[in-house]
């Protein structure tokens, strides 16, 4: 019975892996930063990139990001905001 039973849970394990490569070959893969631009045209940037600019300038604890992320969502940003309206939130915030 256990022969069995491995041979169907390694046809399982196969079946599984044909589908997530499918999957992934089905992902455009891209590194082209796109750039949103809003009302005002000034160019929109998303969170993940503005804290990495952040991080250049400031010293962060990486344990803040999440805080950081959750306090502006609070103050009615969105993850895809201009670089001038993260930083004046991330003065509100208190790190100047």
């Amino acid at each position: 019975m256990t022969n069995t039973t491995n041979k169907s849970d390694l046809d399982l394990r196969v079946k599984i892996k044909d589908i997530e490569k499918k999957k992934r070959s089905s992902i455009k893969k891209t590194s082209i930063v796109k750039i949103v631009t809003g009302d005002s045209d000034e160019p929109k940037i998303s969170f993940e990139q503005w804290w990495m600019l952040a991080n250049r300038r400031h010293t962060i604890k990486s344990w803040m990001k999440e805080i950081i992320l959750v306090d502006f969502q609070a103050r009615g940003l969105t993850k895809s905001e201009t670089e001038t309206k993260y930083n004046q939130a991330l003065v509100l915030f208190g790190i100047k």
